[in-house]
């Protein structure tokens, strides 16, 4: 089992100072996984731009993918079915 971590997902202006296309960067470690575990913040109900092309990037892998509310225990029922 290989275990790999993006550096995580920026928003605004600091996303266009990465030195590589990060969208493609994901979209071939998206190819060659077997399973794709997408932490997304319960706390946080918007997502950047960057992690709506990251998801975009995986397109075609759906089938590999899975979404982990992180902190999901901490918010009430109502706001859990806002996420």
């Amino acid at each position: 089992m290989t275990l790999i971590d993006t550096p995580g997902i920026l928003s605004g202006s600091k996303q266009l100072e990465r030195g590589y296309d990060f969208t493609k960067v994901i979209s071939w470690f998206g190819e060659r996984a077997d399973l794709i575990l997408i932490l997304f913040d319960s706390h946080k109900l918007d997502i950047s731009d960057e992690f709506k092309d990251a998801i975009s990037g995986l397109k075609g892998q759906e089938e590999k993918c899975r979404f982990v509310l992180n902190k999901c225990d901490q918010i009430n029922q109502q706001q859990l079915m806002r996420v």
